[in-house]
């Protein structure tokens, strides 16, 4: 019953306003995804391989491909607990250690998960 009753809000949202302030709200929106998309991009591409580079004098490249299918996953399921698995299998095609790898993706995996605060 969630859905229909969101639907109802934003369906009722949209009947007082006038039709020119929708359109307003909608490029607003689409400015904040496409500024959002952007920021992303040139962090996963600009920032992240920078300092991988900075600090291992590598190219982050032949590792960008190598876990290319566990982040396919990653965003496909959005579960940390599927993409896993794929992860370690990734990570061991590159050639990492088994220890390490097991350690810190599960590590990450576990820190990752967003659950209910207890006091």
């Amino acid at each position: 019953m969630s859905p229909l009753a969101v639907c109802c809000l934003v369906l009722s949202a949209v009947a007082e306003h006038p039709l020119h302030q929708l359109a307003e709200s909608i490029s607003s929106l689409l400015i904040l995804a496409a500024g959002l998309a952007t920021t992303m991009l040139f962090h996963s591409c600009a920032v992240v391989p920078g300092l991988a580079y900075a600090f291992l004098r590598q190219s982050p490249l032949p590792h960008m491909q190598g876990v290319g299918r566990a982040v396919a996953t990653a965003f496909g399921s959005a579960s940390s607990a599927v993409t896993l698995p794929i992860s370690i299998r990734c990570c061991e095609n590159l050639g990492y250690r088994p220890g390490v790898i097991r350690f810190v993706l599960s590590l990450g995996t576990t820190i990752s998960m967003v659950g209910p605060m207890r006091s």
